[in-house]
């Protein structure tokens, strides 16, 4: 077993804040979106 990897933030995820989907809004924390988590391409 490994050690886990430092996370880049203490955030959390908040249900209240973070818990519905804004397909507009790019860059949100804990939700992926077609424009910054683009698959690549092979």
């Amino acid at each position: 077993m490994f050690p886990a990897p430092e996370l880049a933030s203490d955030r959390t995820f908040d249900a209240a804040t973070d818990g519905e989907p804004d397909f507009e809004q790019t860059d949100r924390p804990f939700w992926a979106d077609e424009q910054s988590d683009k698959a690549e391409s092979a």
